[in-house]
């Protein structure tokens, strides 16, 4: 892993947004509350500035909507209120160290409770997962031909596991085309991580 500096949570915030505006099932969900907030998508998320204060509240709120972010419930439950974040570089050997979510019955069923990204890439590769695989594959699609994603987030957890908090699919997707080049990511760590409901099996 190569370090590259902090980062805020602002930052973590964003690359939510980035993320699942146009590649998870809350795209909707997100275009309909930026009306309701009078804001567009080039100014709070294409061309956002993490220094301008009001942006970075109004991208909190949009995140809150619908994951609970401020009011930590939903995909937030537990989730410590400090977290020291900062930007890295993954390396290919950091693939291993990557985890899906615990509790979610599809990661779950995908992983055989391993939450093992390998074990899902090779599931996907013997085509055991015809719901996931057309997903992963077009992910895997725009990699190889050069097009960039935000980044990874994760946590850090037990042992040198890296727990995904966003981005499982296009982690599957570099571990499947075994990556060679470095991913950017955002992770996260506090001691009191432990209590995140996502974070590991209860």
């Amino acid at each position: 892993m190569i370090e590259i500096a902090p980062t805020s949570e602002a930052a973590v915030v964003l690359a939510f947004l980035k993320a699942e505006i146009d590649y998870s099932p809350h795209r909707p969900h997100i275009h309909q509350l930026l009306q309701m907030l009078r804001a567009t998508r080039q100014e709070l998320i294409d061309d956002a500035d993490l220094g301008v204060d009001y942006q970075n509240a109004a991208r909190a709120v949009l995140l809150d909507c619908y994951r609970g972010y401020l009011k930590r419930d939903c995909f937030f439950i537990g989730f410590p209120k400090k977290v020291n974040w900062r930007r890295v570089e993954l390396e290919s050997a950091d693939f291993q160290r990557l985890l899906y979510i615990a509790n979610e019955s599809a990661w779950d069923r995908y992983s055989q409770k391993t939450r093992s990204p390998q074990l899902v890439a090779d599931r996907i590769a013997h085509g055991e997962l015809p719901d996931l695989g057309p997903k992963v594959t077009a992910i895997r699609e725009k990699l190889e031909r050069n097009e960039t994603f935000p980044e990874l987030v994760a946590v850090e957890g037990e042992g040198n596991a890296l727990v995904l908090m966003e981005g499982a699919h296009r982690a599957t997707a570099y571990v499947s085309l075994r990556w060679k080049g470095n991913v950017p990511a955002i992770i996260g760590s506090s001691p009191l991580m432990h209590n995140w409901h996502w974070y590991a099996y209860r």
